[in-house]
């Protein structure tokens, strides 16, 4: 597979260039590596570095301003 350089497709007269399938590459080998360490170790101390813990999912999904928002409706 061929990997193309947004450099290259702005010079050819591109604006505005997706790369849809990336992530989800991405996420696949991540995903590989994690379930093969869980696998031989028994537990995902080894691949903490790699994780966020519970604060920081919660920062990525924005769950301090959904309950922030949610506050705003109590008591109605």
């Amino acid at each position: 597979m061929a990997f193309v350089l947004l450099a290259e497709l702005e010079a050819i007269g591109f604006a505005l260039v997706i790369f849809p399938g990336g992530i989800v590459r991405a996420l696949a080998h991540h995903a590989a590596g994690y379930y093969a360490s869980l696998a031989s170790n028994g537990t995902t101390e080894p691949f903490r570095n790699q994780m966020l813990d519970f604060d920081g999912l919660n920062r990525v999904i924005g769950t301090p301003e959904m309950v922030a928002l949610g506050k705003q409706y109590e008591g109605q």
